[in-house]
């Protein structure tokens, strides 16, 4: 791969840049290449190499890609709790500006007629 070919010539993304940012997969690229190491410095290389390379960020994205990213799945239970919610919600805003859905004006003018 990359590191075979670069071999120990290479600098540091963290090193090239003062800041990166990403979003969703980039974020998480973006902070692993930047992390920097715990282990302390054996005076060859880099002072502060990274945690990750590009090479095990790959790899830790083909294994476990399941538990970084999780679907979010709603119950039928749920659905319906939320669909309630926004129909109620809607419903008592239309009713406090005077929409109302059936409002029948020849009804309104006879019911008027008769007081």
């Amino acid at each position: 791969m990359y590191e075979d070919v670069v071999g120990k010539n290479r600098v540091h993304m963290k090193e090239l840049f003062d800041m990166t940012a990403g979003t969703s997969t980039g974020s998480i690229i973006a902070a692993g290449l930047a992390m920097p190491s715990a282990e302390p410095w054996d005076g060859k290389g880099s002072p502060n190499p990274p945690k990750f390379s590009a090479t095990s960020l790959l790899e830790i994205y083909d294994t476990r890609a399941g538990e970084i990213f999780t679907k979010y799945k709603l119950s039928l239970g749920q659905i319906v709790l939320f669909l309630l919610l926004i129909v109620f919600f809607v419903g008592g805003v239309a009713y406090l500006f005077g929409w109302y859905k059936y409002d029948n004006p020849t009804i309104k003018e006879n019911v008027e007629r008769l007081e």
